[in-house]
């Protein structure tokens, strides 16, 4: 995904959930025809799983979510994001390490954008990842 792991965006580049995905679609679409992905998300990767296969669905024979969070019925990308972070609300102080909340302009997204920092992103999520996919 933008902004993460090998990819050459840096995350402040990204803004929106579409800018942060568009690695995946983009993936997707360019399969040669008659080829079909099996596409498998974890945790917020479900939500760039589930755009993918629903805009590509005679391109992707499976999609496969692994404790992804996804949004209901309905509901924003934004809600299902909110409610997968609300769910570490209750962890120690220092849990999210050097994780920021950022100035949130629009309106009509309720909730402020979290920034997951090098240090919670290498020891919180990617620690049993090698060096070159969580090195700034």
């Amino acid at each position: 995904m933008a902004g993460c792991g090998a990819h050459p965006t840096y995350v402040d580049e990204v803004h929106t959930f579409e800018e942060y995905s568009r690695p995946l679609p983009d993936a997707v679409a360019a399969l040669p025809p008659g080829e079909h992905a099996v596409l498998v998300g974890h945790s917020h990767g479900g939500c760039s799983v589930a755009l993918a296969a629903e805009r590509f669905p005679d391109k992707v024979a499976a999609a496969v979510f692994v404790a992804t969070s996804m949004p209901a019925v309905g509901r924003s990308m934004a809600a299902a994001t909110t409610d997968e972070f609300l769910k570490f609300v209750g962890a120690e102080p220092d849990f999210f390490l050097d994780t920021k909340e950022l100035h949130q302009e629009n309106p009509n997204i309720p909730v402020r954008p979290v920034i997951f920092g090098p240090k919670f992103t290498a020891q919180r999520l990617y620690q049993l990842s090698p060096p070159e996919v969580i090195a700034p």
